[in-house]
């Protein structure tokens, strides 16, 4: 067989040469499968409509042996296979051919992935079972099966499996037939209606299933037997029948395909991925702990954002990847919708704030960001747009959409777009089209604005003596455009000890600057806000005088949802430089007891991670973090909340960082006990983890009692991670690990922790040189799994001067990979934002309030 190809890519050039030059596909595939083998075999059955005979035809087709190429009558024609690129060439369509049609037979054999991207193939250690699954987008449905692998050639997909007998076998429409041959079975299924072959999918293998027929779609949910006592199973089928009966009813179309099975895969390497009819899901969901609220809306968000693609990217999608806004943008706003208006989560529009819009943001002020219509040349380029820009950013621009015309005329065209193109592709500019002539002028001027360019608006409130307050709109981070914002202002101020609402207003913003209040001098308000109710996608900061009665004015606000903008203002504050980090800081720590809200108290003490990190210096962290470790312990013994204890036990976790805080959370992981929390094994691992980080004389005691009663497979890759924490020389397994030896992909990523955590800071200087002098080489030829991960989980950023002044370094070269380009920029952008948050903490006189 060829050698696994690690990288390579389709331009969106070659794609447009080829949509022109053939049609009309259909595809029979069979594949056989042998448990104890490291490849599979296949015959791949092409037809289709050529359109252009005089050009020479290219196939994508990567890890894969081609054992022959045939026509219908058996008669060989001939190729070319390089690369990843199977070619025939013109001269030689006459044999291929049949009238007009193409007429392909390929005998092939292709190797199992071995980073989860392909068709991946996992033994599971607990009981030899095996299980094989595929993850095809953006660009891997050739490593399956030789094919033309692009979005806008769909194809119709008759499927034959053969593969051991005692296996389930799951495809994107149901079982036609089945036939047992000796040990071995040969599944056949119904064939598809036209779809992309990104969603094609085929899983396989020893999966443990429960059925739903009672629903209008028959479901399944499917997972590993040694994991299948942590699904969900009941909830599963249930929020997807809920989503589908709501995105049905919505979008007036009915759920496009035969049925929908739910299955937890191993070693996934996203969230969950939206093939047609058989939705794939990460174990990363899956825990021996009971699930906070959190986690369950997360899950419940994921099978809803699942759900919507069935519509939004598998009955239509996009042309080219420059428009997957049109699959994700609407998956994510929807899904948050539906979690709302089905009454499942009514507070699901106050965590899209928090979630959705916040990370939008952040992403759109670095240096990377992009229009929402993305400039995608290539595959590579695709897969790094997959961010926050086309899923959070192009989902917030939705609902300012619908702001604009109404969801009645909003649905009236999603509705239209998705029957005009039902089953085949759409252009951003064919979607707008949809909308009709009453808002063609407003929604051109509105695109230009919002989908076509990128970055964020500042709008601050500024004032004079004459109670004139006016809204002044500044270019901000990632854009120099002044764009139209729709807010609604608020004003509110304290009288006799209560609050009341001196005046509330819409104002749109178009220009620089724009009056929202004028109030008479015994009327001035206490706080004035411009975003209230969550209408603009920018950067809202309080003035001076607002941001100074702020602690008094907090408590009294008795709407959960405007507190909880209020906290995330100012933690943009802090993060634009226009808010000291101790003012933030001393805020949390006298407020966050009093807040009532469990999701804002959640928001606080995410926002306050940064503080343990990156926004203090190090003469400062120490006493901040001492400060929050005892204000967690006072109040786990408090909570009763069980994710707010979860969330203050984590908290402790991260600011722990002296002797005595280590001596306490060894107590804690001893007795399985800390105030009202009793820890199961996962939070177990994360407190050894800092124990590890911090060579506590116990860690080894208790993590050997934890091997001896924990035989998971969670717990085998958390006792490996935390030894290799323990080491003082980590130069070999850092060598081991950048050569990708020694381990799965996934073992691969989970060690990647071990290394340059603060705690540890000094130990492993010259291996973060060693680290960015790999980088241009690593990126240039290995799989981008793993560079992936490399950038995610072992940057050194603990390490943020060598850091900063190495990625400054090698973003000078000239050939430089784009994906590695990006991924340094944006930390360049981070950790420069970094230096400056502490130079401004260390010019003040400290004082933390208690």
């Amino acid at each position: 067989m060829q050698p696994m190809q690690k990288t390579h890519k389709l331009t969106k050039s070659q794609a447009e040469v080829r949509k022109k030059q053939i049609g009309n596909l259909g595809y029979r595939l069979r594949i056989h499968i042998d448990e104890n083998r490291d490849y599979f075999e296949g015959l791949a059955q092409i037809e289709a409509t050529v359109f252009r005979k005089d050009m020479d035809l290219v196939l994508d087709c990567a890890d894969t042996e081609i054992m022959s190429i045939k026509n219908a009558e058996g008669q060989e024609i001939l190729y070319r296979h390089q690369d990843h690129q199977l070619i025939l060439e013109s001269k030689n369509f006459a044999v291929a051919m049949l009238g007009d049609r193409l007429d392909l037979q390929i005998t092939y054999r292709s190797r199992f992935s071995e980073n989860g991207l392909g068709f991946f193939r996992f033994c599971d250690q607990a009981d030899g079972r095996y299980y094989c699954y595929t993850d095809l987008e953006p660009f891997e449905a050739h490593r399956v099966f030789p094919c033309f692998d692009q979005p806008d050639l769909k194809i119709r997909f008759s499927l034959e499996v053969s593969a051991p007998a005692k296996w389930e076998v799951f495809a994107n429409e149901p079982v036609l037939s089945t036939m047992l041959e000796g040990e071995r079975r040969v599944w056949s299924f119904m064939e598809t209606p036209p779809i992309s072959t990104y969603v094609f999918s085929l899983v396989a293998g020893e999966y443990k299933v429960v059925e739903f027929g009672e629903f209008k779609v028959p479901m399944r949910v499917a997972g590993r037997h040694s994991q299948f006592h942590k699904i969900p199973v009941e909830r599963m089928a249930e929020v997807a029948q809920l989503s589908l009966d709501y995105f049905e009813k919505l979008l007036d179309c009915e759920y496009p395909f035969r049925k929908h099975d739910q299955i937890f895969v191993p070693e996934y390497t996203s969230g969950a991925m939206e093939n047609c009819g058989l939705v794939t899901f990460s174990e990363y969901w899956l825990s021996d702990s009971e699930m906070t609220h959190r986690q369950k809306m997360a899950l419940d968000n994921t099978i809803a954002h699942e759900m919507a693609h069935m519509w939004f990217g598998n009955l239509v999608t996009m042309t080219w990847w420059g428009d997957l806004w049109l699959n994700e943008s609407f998956a994510t706003q929807l899904a948050y919708r539906c979690l709302a208006e089905t009454g499942l989560y009514p507070e699901a529009m106050l965590a899209f704030t928090y979630e959705v819009k916040q990370m939008a943001m952040q992403a759109d002020e670095l240096s990377s960001t992009h229009p929402i219509v993305a400039d995608c040349v290539d595959t590579e380029a695709a897969f790094a747009n997959f961010d926050r820009i086309t899923y959070e950013k192009g989902a917030c621009v939705l609902q300012q959409m619908i702001a604009l015309m109404g969801m009645p005329e909003f649905l009236q065209g999603i509705r239209g777009y998705l029957k005009k193109f039902a089953y085949s592709n759409a252009t951003y500019q064919e979607f707008l089209a949809c909308f009709g002539q009453e808002f063609f002028g407003e929604l051109n001027a509105f695109c230009e604005d919002w989908f076509l360019s990128s970055g964020v608006n500042n709008l601050t409130v500024t004032s004079n003596k004459k109670g004139s307050y006016k809204i002044r709109q500044e270019a901000g981070s990632g854009s120099q455009r002044l764009r139209t914002h729709r807010v609604m202002g608020l004003a509110l101020k304290i009288k006799d000890g209560q609050l009341i609402e001196v005046s509330k207003k819409p104002v749109v913003v178009k220009d620089q600057e724009v009056e929202v209040f004028r109030f008479e001098k015994d009327s001035i308000p206490d706080l004035v806000f411009l975003n209230h109710e969550d209408w603009a996608y920018a950067r809202v900061f309080l003035d001076p005088d607002s941001l100074s009665k702020i602690a008094q004015v907090l408590p009294l606000i008795d709407r959960p949802f405007l507190r909880q903008q209020l906290w995330l203002t100012m933690g943009d504050m802090v993060e634009r430089e226009r808010m000291s980090p101790l003012t933030y800081l001393n805020l949390a720590i006298q407020l966050v007891e009093q807040e009532t809200d469990s999701l804002i108290v959640l928001s606080i003490l995410d926002d306050l991670q940064p503080f343990f990190s990156s926004y203090l210096p190090e003469p400062v962290k120490q006493t901040v973090r001492s400060q929050i470790f005892d204000m967690a312990c006072r109040l786990l013994a408090k909570e009763t909340d069980y994710g707010v204890l979860v969330r203050w036990f984590t908290t402790a976790v991260s600011a722990a960082c002296t002797l005595n805080h280590l001596d306490a959370l060894a107590e804690w992981l001893q007795s399985k006990q800390v105030g009202n929390l009793s820890l199961s094994k996962d939070y177990i691992y994360n407190g050894l983890y800092k124990l590890a980080y911090g060579r506590h004389k116990n860690t080894e005691s208790l993590l050997r009692t934890m091997e001896a009663e924990d035989g998971r497979e969670t717990g085998i890759k958390c006792a490996r991670v935390i030894r290799l924490i323990l080491k003082r020389d980590k130069q070999e397994d850092f060598f081991r690990i950048l050569s990708q030896s020694g381990g799965s992909q996934d073992m691969l990523s989970w060690e990647m922790r071990a290394f340059f955590h603060p705690m540890q800071k000094g130990e492993q200087q010259e291996l973060v040189l060693a680290y960015f002098d790999a980088l241009p080489e690593i990126f240039a030829s290995r799989d981008k799994i793993f560079c992936r991960s490399l950038m995610d989980s072992m940057f050194p950023l603990a390490y943020i001067e060598e850091s900063l002044s190495q990625s400054v370094a090698l973003l000078q070269r000239t050939d430089l990979n784009q994906v590695l380009r990006r991924g340094l920029t944006d930390r360049v952008d981070l950790m420069s934002r970094y230096q400056r948050i502490c130079a401004r903490v260390m010019q003040e006189n400290y004082e933390l309030q208690c």
